[in-house]
């Protein structure tokens, strides 16, 4: 690991720690004055924030060994945290710890943890993305004209104007407008959005109002997707709770999907199947996103 990746490497630990801790402040290659050795100290990462209304401190050390952490690696963190007075202390490895320094650790409230990313060699584990993208696969309209008195409408209806608030829309306006604000389900099916007492006009009679309940149908489909992702995740040796870090990065058009890395395929099934892969982490398996997402209107 060299100077970059274990940057890097401790960004992400850093990024996971402070999240609860309000106006965190990092530091790293920090000194501080030992208040019982009167001897600076150095750490690699030194985070000074608020949890509640107690301030706290925690001090991280990154070991790039090319074996397990041993006891006396958590012997001298916890040394050096009597002499600074740190309130939590955590060593990070990418080879993990012994079971010797995961007992002292847990017995002496100091975090352990290993972390997974490509960056640090020997990687060749990946996670199986699934996603399951809704899509507007065609729409119609039914227009209902109830009050006494004429009502005619062109057959044309690229001529059709619908007026919602301020705006002006047309007819495929209209549908993506349902879509954008929930009137229609993002999932498979035949959906209905229904307009009371619309104002419609026509493009070439612009002056001509006429009013009338809209309803827009919808079929919604669904694409099935899959992408391998390098796994890159940190694990808490103590509970193996797992936070992963998965670079996700979606589209609405099928060619920008595949220039991102997703396969598509023609059932779920097939995507299924083809997601069973051996070289995955534990505890991730049958991952699924369903995005919703909104379209542009222009």
């Amino acid at each position: 690991m060299n100077t970059k990746q274990k940057g890097n490497l401790l960004e992400d630990i850093v990024e996971h720690l402070c999240s609860g801790i309000k106006g965190a402040k990092v530091s790293k290659n920090a000194e501080i004055l030992g208040t019982r050795s009167g001897n600076k100290r150095e750490v690699d990462v030194l985070i000074k924030g608020q949890v509640g209304m107690f301030p706290v401190s925690v001090v991280i050390e990154a070991k790039n060994y090319n074996k397990p952490v041993g006891i006396e690696k958590v012997e001298s963190l916890k040394s050096k945290l009597d002499d600074v007075g740190g309130d939590l202390g955590v060593i990070v490895c990418p080879k993990g710890f012994t079971k010797a320094a995961r007992n002292l650790a847990t017995s002496n409230g100091i975090k352990l943890f290993e972390v997974v990313d490509p960056k640090l060699g020997d990687n060749k584990l990946f996670i199986p993305l699934r996603c399951i993208m809704p899509n507007m696969a065609g729409y119609s309209f039914k227009v209902i004209h109830r009050t006494i008195g004429e009502f005619s409408i062109s057959q044309d209806i690229s001529r059709w104007r619908f007026h919602i608030g301020n705006d002006l829309l047309t007819s495929q306006q209209l549908a993506t407008h349902a879509w954008n604000t929930g009137m229609i389900p993002q999932e498979a099916g035949d959906h209905t959005a229904i307009f009371n007492a619309m104002t419609m006009s026509d493009a070439e009679d612009p002056k001509y109002l006429q009013y009338c309940e809209i309803e827009v149908h919808v079929k919604v489909i669904e694409k099935f997707y899959l992408k391998l992702i390098p796994a890159s995740f940190l694990r808490d040796s103590m509970t193996d709770r797992t936070h992963f870090n998965l670079d996700i990065h979606l589209a609405s058009r099928d060619a920008d999907m595949e220039k991102a890395g997703w396969k598509e395929f023609s059932s779920f099934e097939e995507m299924d199947k083809t997601a069973e892969i051996k070289d995955q982490p534990d505890g991730i398996e049958g991952l699924i996103i369903r995005p919703n997402y909104q379209l542009s209107i222009n």
